[in-house]
Formats: C-alpha cells, sequence, structure tokens
C-alpha cells in the first residue's frame, strides 16, 4: 500500500454477504493504516480481529481525504488468526 498520508486515507468495512454491514464493523469504526507498506493491519474500536460472524463476508475499501486517488491498494488478506 502507498500514498497514505495525511491527504489520502483508506477505511475498511465488513458486511454481510447482502451488503450491509456487520455491527462493529462499520468504517466508522475502521482505524489505521496510518501509513504505507505491506501487511499494515485494521482494527475496529473494540476489535483487533473479526469475531462472531458467521457464514459468508465481504471487505469494503473506501478511499478518503483530500487525495485519494494517491492512495495504493495492491491486496487485501485476511488473517485467520
Amino acid at each position: 500500500m502507498e500514498g497514505i498520508n495525511e491527504h489520502g486515507s483508506i477505511t475498511a468495512e465488513i458486511q454481510y454477504h447482502a451488503f450491509r454491514p456487520v455491527p462493529g464493523y462499520d468504517r466508522r469504526a475502521s482505524q489505521g493504516p496510518v501509513g504505507p507498506g505491506l501487511a499494515q493491519p485494521i482494527a475496529w474500536h473494540d476489535h483487533d480481529a473479526i469475531d462472531g460472524v458467521t457464514g459468508p463476508i465481504r471487505v469494503r475499501v473506501d478511499f478518503d481525504g483530500v487525495r485519494p486517488e494517491d492512495v495504493r491498494l495492491y491486496a487485501v488478506y485476511l488473517d485467520p488468526a
């Protein structure tokens, strides 16, 4: 990931398969990443892992800030830990 700075950022949201946000994992609760690099973690307020969600999920990533076009996201990985 590149371009994460005071002018560009991302937020992430975990959604049920029907595109509804999972409570506690909406984009407003998303925290991080704070800089560029590989394997940058994202957490949601009180959650650093996706817990209590069964069935298929979707990951929504939004590009935010004054210059969201500068952010480069190459892949999203979910760690099964």
